[in-house]
């Protein structure tokens, strides 16, 4: 085979790589997936900024180094969703522990004046 054909084979694992595993449950549970990935995306950009392409001309060099750097932002637009979600499911769950704690300290303050109204001397 020759190298052209090659590079373009390796350039396909990587799309596809990104392309399923970024998008997967795992790589959302294990960030260091995530960034194995997303470093890949870097080393073979740069590797045909560099490089270059075997077999193809300075314009299809930098055509597949955007097409790189568009999944590496595409890639952190998706991270930054799923903190966002995880970050909103942990303030829902704190504003829940909040209100039921308030909702405790009322019940309890109502209690204590109800109890202290009962015992207070009536005017007569």
């Amino acid at each position: 085979m020759s190298p052209s054909t090659l590079f373009l084979i390796g350039l396909g694992v990587v799309l596809g790589t990104n392309h399923l595993l970024v998008r997967s449950e795992l790589a959302r549970r294990i960030p260091a997936l995530f960034f194995l990935v997303v470093g890949m995306d870097v080393l073979v950009a740069l590797a045909v900024l560099l490089v270059g392409v075997p077999g193809v001309p300075g314009i299809g060099r930098l055509l597949v180094a955007l097409v790189l750097m568009l999944h590496l932002a595409q890639n952190f637009r998706l991270r930054l969703g799923w903190t966002t979600e995880d970050r909103e499911a942990e303030l829902q769950t704190e504003l829940k522990e909040a209100r039921r704690l308030q909702e405790e300290e009322h019940a309890l303050h109502e209690a204590r004046r109800q109890q202290a109204d009962a015992s207070a001397p009536t005017e007569g």
